[in-house]
């Protein structure tokens, strides 16, 4: 059992060390491997699936961070927003007027920042193309200027407000996704995007076709143990104990034989302040 939790249990780098490397003439190595998972994901024939999706979130959360002259961005939660035509028309991205295309803004920008209009949040763009949209909304960050931290956790207008502060300009090309000289080794869950399934009925986006993107968990973050649910601000219902109950579920499938009082060892160490009761539930009394 001790290996299954030394494997599980996540560490985290205090210092942020970012590449120098000018990637120039070598963007397609420096950016190789996010590249081909973005390709993956929306070259693919069938359905897109939310495991891909997870899968490029925890790169941006655990390769990358964004860097604005010395003002370093560390994304600790993302939320994914992709509109491929015909294959996945998840109308929750956002579009500039009832004119353009879904996604205006997040089409084949790689690397560069979307800001919302009003300052109001920022996505990291990773559409490669104009015949789809993608990007990741920052929800939470960590922001250091010159090496010093000087927002340990911000939220999702703080990050915004902080770059209109410093002058980025809404619409600016500069890429400005960089990667990470040392990967963190955090262990990455997944949630739902926050304030979706809420929304009422739009004339183009029925709720029948809302409900097929807006429960998808396809949000992730790292740290969940350092910080508070309410700093965090989880969709209800969608918290600290179901993130990592959501967890433990793929952990029993890797490890079948794995107990219910394991099961719950591993949850206190993971989430220490959460409850067992979703726990037993999901898996029986301990």
């Amino acid at each position: 059992m001790m290996d299954l939790l030394h494997l599980l249990l996540f560490t985290f780098f205090d210092m942020i060390v970012i590449s120098n490397q000018d990637f120039g003439e070598n963007e397609v190595e420096y950016f190789g491997k996010l590249k081909r998972k973005i390709a993956e994901l929306v070259d693919r024939q069938g359905e897109i699936r939310d495991e891909l999706l997870q899968d490029i979130n925890a790169m941006i959360l655990t390769q990358y961070v964004i860097q604005v002259k010395d003002i370093v961005i560390e994304p600790l939660r993302v939320e994914a927003y992709l509109y491929v035509d015909g294959r996945f028309e998840d109308k929750f991205i956002h579009r500039p007027n009832k004119k353009a295309p879904y996604g205006a803004c997040q089409r084949n920008r790689f690397g560069q920042l979307y800001v919302h209009p009003g300052y109001s949040g920022v996505d990291i763009v990773l559409s490669l193309e104009e015949t789809y949209a993608y990007s990741c909304l920052i929800k939470n960050s960590r922001i250091s200027v010159g090496g010093k931290v000087v927002e340990p956790f911000a939220k999702q207008y703080g990050v915004a407000i902080f770059l209109k502060k410093i002058g980025f300009q809404i619409g600016d090309n500069q890429v400005v996704l960089k990667k990470r000289e040392y990967p963190r080794e955090d262990i990455v869950f997944n949630t739902v995007r926050k304030g979706l399934l809420s929304i009422k009925e739009r004339p183009d986006f029925s709720k029948a076709e809302q409900n097929q993107f807006n429960a998808r968990p396809i949000a992730s973050l790292i740290e969940l143990k350092e910080h508070t649910s309410s700093q965090f601000n989880f969709e209800t219902g969608y918290g600290g104990d179901w993130i990592v109950i959501q967890y433990l579920k793929k952990a029993k499938e890797e490890n079948p034989n794995i107990t219910t009082n394991q099961l719950n060892q591993l949850r206190k160490e993971l989430y220490p302040n959460g409850s067992k009761n979703l726990l037993e539930k999901e898996f029986g009394k301990i």
